[in-house]
């Protein structure tokens, strides 16, 4: 009975956040409305009202908003605004969602290898295993905490792409783990010793196909995950140091709080730290880069006008 009362609780503690999101954002998209014009011809023939349908710059940067042009009683015209619905959000929304899915898919075979994964990974790894949680249920409630420091500082960061990436990520790692349990031969290329050029070809590949897939999801303007926001809200709080050595030293926190959670315990750090260090120093650069890169020749996206 303890036990039952217990998981409960743990999947109300993760799940409420996520339901508070969902809420808020249907109340401020699609509810709330503000007059912005609300004005008659000269001869009174015409009535024109443009509601703004939320606010601003959240959840997703810009509103929706509704035009209606009444001709006397009748309604002659009425235009709904909704960028986030039409061609571009899709568009938007399913490079974010395949992104995080790859992500999770790459970083799923970078723990098997056992070389390294990202710093924040590599400390929540740590960690559920340390509390015997699986991956995901301890990204979901870490995250929860990280975003409540991300709404009360700057909720502009905040997104649909939050809110995928907080949910889906680790369980995405552990859906592909599990697919690779199920096929002997591939994880025979990580223990044998005589496939080790093809180890090091898959770690390479996988930490490009990495890179790739976060460049996707943080060029998909959507939002960014908690820890992502957190160190973007820090940077900006330090405005004396670059933001890119803020971040190199976020990431590093982060290994050095997986390292000293595992101390003491059987729990495997070597050699994953050294590579974690390594993406510290290169991860956020790379994606920067090829970031650009894809924005520009590759995605195209152009930010829709604000009504």
């Amino acid at each position: 009975m303890n036990g039952a009362r217990k998981t409960v609780i743990i999947i109300s503690l993760i799940m409420s956040p996520i339901v508070i999101i969902l809420i808020v954002f249907l109340l401020r998209v699609f509810v709330i409305r503000k007059v912005v014009i609300d004005e008659y011809s000269p001869d009174n023939k015409y009535h024109i009202v443009i509601s703004e349908i939320g606010q601003s710059k959240w959840p997703f940067g810009e509103s929706n908003c509704q035009i209606k042009l009444k001709n006397g009683i009748q309604c002659a015209m009425k235009f709904d605004v909704k960028q986030f619905i039409g061609e571009q959000f899709w568009k938007r929304f399913f490079i974010m969602f395949f992104g995080i899915l790859l992500m999770g898919a790459f970083l799923s075979i970078l723990r098997l290898i056992g070389w390294g994964l990202d710093p924040y990974t590599f400390q929540n790894d740590i960690v559920r295993r340390r509390i015997g949680w699986t991956l995901g249920n301890w990204n979901l409630l870490f995250n929860a905490a990280l975003f409540v420091f991300v709404i009360i500082f700057n909720r502009k960061l905040i997104g649909l792409g939050t809110l995928v990436n907080w949910v889906m990520i680790g369980y995405s790692m552990d859906f592909f783990t599990w697919v690779w349990n199920k096929l002997p031969a591939f994880l025979q290329l990580f223990s044998d010793e005589r496939f080790l050029w093809a180890k090091i070809c898959i770690f390479i590949l996988s930490i490009l196909g990495f890179v790739i897939s976060a460049s996707f999801y943080m060029n998909a303007d959507m939002g960014l995950s908690p820890y992502d926001a957190f160190a973007y809200i820090l940077g900006h709080a330090i405005k004396k140091i670059p933001f890119f050595i803020t971040r190199i030293c976020y990431d590093l926190l982060a290994i050095v709080v997986g390292l000293a959670v595992a101390f003491g315990t059987d729990i495997p750090t070597s050699p994953a730290w050294i590579s974690s260090v390594i993406m510290a120093f290169l991860l956020g650069p790379t994606i920067q880069i090829v970031g650009n890169f894809m924005n520009k020749y590759v995605l195209k996206l152009q930010k829709t006008q604000a009504c």
